[in-house]
């Protein structure tokens, strides 16, 4: 049941992106327990980011400071292998399906203009209930529901069907 929330929570998470207009690689579909810790990819063309993405959807474990450093070294040495995946496997697991020529233009663009990409790393949780108090002497508030620690942004966004 755990493995399962937290799958329905990278889908939910993955077509808010989608449907912003960017191409997601559901990395953690893909890759497994092998995903390097980067759960989903997604990639703005025209704003030229990239964003690495780890989900949180915990209800019966607290986020301790340890989790939230363990995750920021994960998106911070996240070594870009996703140019290896198979464009059939990325629209594979896309929720709003694209032509694999789309696909194929995106991730050629981001391979050819690597160093013009502004890399995001973000943390979405699933309830601000979860983080230990002591987390937020950590953390800077940017909204109720945002919060940065070093360059990652920490997003607590619930499902709007939970």
């Amino acid at each position: 049941p755990l493995k399962t929330k937290g799958n329905e929570y990278e889908k939910y998470i993955g077509k808010k992106f989608e449907e912003k207009g960017e191409l997601v690689i559901y990395n953690g579909f893909i890759r497994g327990y092998k995903d390097k810790g980067v759960d989903l990819i997604s990639i703005n063309n025209n704003t030229y980011n990239i964003n690495l993405i780890q989900c949180k959807n915990w209800t019966n474990k607290p986020i301790y400071l340890e989790d939230i450093q363990e995750i920021y070294n994960k998106l911070s040495q996240y070594d870009f292998d996703f140019f290896d995946i198979p464009i059939w496997q990325i629209n594979k697991y896309l929720q709003l399906k694209k032509k694999e020529t789309y696909i194929r233009n995106i991730i050629q663009n981001v391979e050819q203009n690597f160093e013009n990409f502004t890399i995001r790393k973000t943390l979405y949780i699933g309830s601000g209930k979860v983080i230990d108090f002591s987390v937020y002497n950590h953390l800077t508030k940017i909204k109720p529901n945002i919060f940065r620690y070093k360059d990652m942004k920490i997003v607590v966004y619930k499902m709007e069907f939970e």
